[in-house]
């Protein structure tokens, strides 16, 4: 039985205990704050009469599609609890420019009427390169075409970063902005569709033309937000034998030169942990400072505001969710909870997610608002009659330049050489979607139990 350690119990560190167990390792797994989850988790929101369990942000779980994997994760046989669970796509809308699409997510271009022609020429020509991006710009215009790039993705990402697409690393781009953009109404959508050269990065301009097929099963509880499947997921795997340290972060990590290896984990408490395998989600930066050596210059932060907010009246279009790529709005994702779960008749409950560099603003509940109802994702008049806040502070790291190039360099130098440590979710290729970070921590488990010489286990 392989004796695993999981740094951080986040969403990514709970899959890899799922997974793990599953596949008979001894876990523990350890946590510095008071609970799991991360950042998905729901809370109790009191928006005027009513009380409601809201999430922090849109947290919808979403399945790889693959049940010895899922199974594990979402349909354990002790779960009190069962999923509302929808194929297909979630309708998703976006502002661009102001304006408010309530069919596609994706980047529309079609406002740019007289140099649309020119986005499409230019991806024609340029389309995705075969040399590896140096920075965000680099790659948005290897994928868009410069009109693009230093138009609306530069926008989107500003809006998101503050930050140009210069001194950003490509991820910044490939996380964040969609591969796809719309060009045209229904029709121009299919003619280019069928251009090989504009492959993969043109969107449908309506939800009804997305293909069903390559969808992925998404899921919400049937009750409460989604720490009901957190909650549950915690005690089905406590029941399994996983051990949780909550409250508890990592102080040290001893290990071994050639052939390198961790050998154990010190805790805050004193404890210590023997260990065979490691798996962080945490930062390589913060393994590297336990393990006692020099890292890179901490990344900047970005802090997530969420705000919850009763309105008057209900949106007139049926998207789930809507992103925002004006450049520097007063939210990037709004959630129309309406069209996700059953709510108290008459209350109409909308979630905006707010990314700021400081920690004390104003409420950003009343602009939010109104940029929505300016760009027609409400009603215009629509009124605010009860919010609620929360931040998280460093939410989310901006990936520049220069501290991803240091910190890849001293991954290589100090972190790689370590046989029995690995990283999964954001610590590690940047995975923005549940399903990926899934199936990043399966291939993981599948390493470790080929380098040990086991069979693999099916999960």
């Amino acid at each position: 039985m392989t004796r695993t350690t999981i740094i951080g119990g986040g969403i990514a560190g709970l899959v890899c205990a799922a997974l793990a167990q599953a596949r008979g390792h001894a876990v523990n797994v350890i946590e510095a704050g008071p609970e799991l989850g991360g950042l998905w988790k729901s809370t109790e929101v009191a928006l005027g009469d009513y009380k409601l369990a809201l999430d922090a942000g849109l947290r919808l779980p979403v399945g790889t599609g693959e049940p010895r994997i899922d199974d594990a994760i979402f349909h354990r046989p002790d779960f009190a609890f069962a999923w509302h669970r929808f194929e297909g796509w979630p309708r998703e809308g976006a502002i661009t420019a102001g304006r408010f699409n309530p069919e596609n997510s994706s980047l529309d271009a079609c406002g740019l009427n007289a140099q649309l022609a020119d986005v499409v020429a230019e991806m024609r020509q340029f389309g995705p390169g075969p040399a590896e991006p140096v920075t965000a710009l680099d790659h948005a215009t290897a994928w868009y075409g410069p009109t693009l790039a230093n138009g609306l993705v530069r926008d989107a990402v500003l809006g998101l970063f503050e930050t140009e697409l210069d001194a950003l690393a490509p991820q910044a781009v490939r996380w964040f902005v969609p591969r796809r953009v719309i060009l045209g109404d229904h029709e121009a959508t299919a003619r280019l569709l069928a251009d090989p050269r504009l492959e993969g990065r043109v969107a449908h301009a309506r939800h009804q033309d997305i293909p069903q097929a390559i969808s992925r099963p998404f899921l919400h509880p049937q009750s409460g937000g989604v720490s009901t499947w957190v909650r549950a997921l915690h005690a089905s795997l406590e029941r399994a034998g996983v051990r949780f340290i909550l409250g508890d972060g990592v102080a040290a990590i001893e290990a071994r030169p050639l052939p390198g290896a961790v050998e154990r984990v010190v805790l805050r408490s004193g404890e210590e942990l023997a260990v065979e395998q490691v798996i962080s989600t945490l930062a390589p930066g913060l393994i590297q400072r336990a393990l006692g050596a020099p890292t890179a210059a901490a990344p900047q932060f970005r802090h997530l505001r969420i705000s919850h907010m009763l309105v008057d009246r209900a949106p007139d279009h049926s998207a789930c969710y809507g992103l925002n790529f004006s450049r520097h709005p007063s939210f990037f994702r709004v959630i129309f909870h309406d069209n996700l779960s059953d709510l108290p008749e008459g209350a109409h409950v909308l979630t905006f997610e707010h990314l700021l560099d400081d920690n004390e603003r104003p409420d950003l509940a009343a602009a939010a608002l109104e940029e929505c109802c300016r760009s027609g994702a409400m009603p215009a008049g629509t009124t605010l009659l009860a919010s609620h806040s929360d931040l998280y502070r460093n939410a989310m790291a901006v990936p520049l330049l220069k501290h991803v190039e240091d910190a890849a360099q001293q991954y290589a130098s100090l972190l790689a050489p370590l046989r029995n440590l690995r990283f999964v979710g954001r610590a590690a290729s940047g995975a923005p979607f549940l399903d990926q970070i899934i199936r990043e921590a399966d291939a993981t488990l599948s390493a470790i139990e080929e380098e040990a010489g086991c069979p693999t286990q099916a999960a």
